[in-house]
């Protein structure tokens, strides 16, 4: 029995069908932007650098500090975090995105909040 076939020569359910719709050209790959913040070096690096060869516009850190630094400097189109990060975790950082991007909170705001929230303890005397 065949398996009828679409116009790129894929099968239904293959995954070549639903990837062919979703394709997107290289110029607007380009426009992509994507913050990628990981403690681990190899991870972070590992990730960035597919993205990368894919044609995205990738910028990367290993602090999730740098990163709340980097989300009010610049707007990003897709953050990609390691969630267990000493400091700011990546729960955290999400959170901070995301209040900017909806504009439910200015970013000066979300800055001190999390600088607070990043301060570790002070030691009792």
């Amino acid at each position: 029995m065949s398996m009828p076939m679409t116009q790129n020569g894929a099968q239904p359910g293959d995954g070549r069908e639903l990837a062919a719709l979703l394709a997107i050209g290289p110029d607007a790959k380009a426009r992509v932007r994507i913050l990628v913040v990981d403690d681990e070096h190899t991870l972070r690096e590992s990730c960035a650098g597919v993205l990368r060869h894919e044609g995205y516009d990738v910028t990367v850190c290993s602090r999730g500090q740098d990163g709340l630094e980097l989300l009010k400097r610049r707007a990003f189109d897709v953050v990609l975090v390691d969630l267990y990060m000493s400091q700011v975790d990546g729960l955290a950082l999400l959170r901070a995105a995301a209040a900017v991007r909806t504009g439910k909170v200015d970013s000066a705001t979300w800055l001190r909040r999390f600088d607070v929230a990043a301060t570790p303890p002070s030691s009792p005397a």
